[in-house]
């Protein structure tokens, strides 16, 4: 199962509401608010479905960027890769 961390970098007035909205995504949480970013925590179960999680969190209105800032894939099968 690939388990990722993010920084999340949003605009100041919108952290709080970006926040929700990726607690609201099923894979993926909120592990700390820390002013104007957000390190967020997304568990799936491929590659492409992290990818997308990612994705779906840079549409987030007030999302300025996101940055990887660990990742691990360690379980996959190779098909999977």
């Amino acid at each position: 199962m690939p388990v990722s961390s993010l920084l999340v970098h949003t605009a100041e007035s919108m952290t709080s509401k970006v926040a929700s909205r990726i607690n609201e995504l099923k894979r993926a949480r909120v592990s700390r608010i820390l002013d104007s970013e957000i390190i967020a925590i997304t568990e799936t179960t491929s590659r492409v479905s992290d990818r997308e999680v990612w994705e779906s969190i840079e549409r987030i209105p007030g999302v300025l960027g996101l940055s990887l800032v660990y990742h691990n894939y360690e379980d996959l099968n190779e098909e999977e890769e």
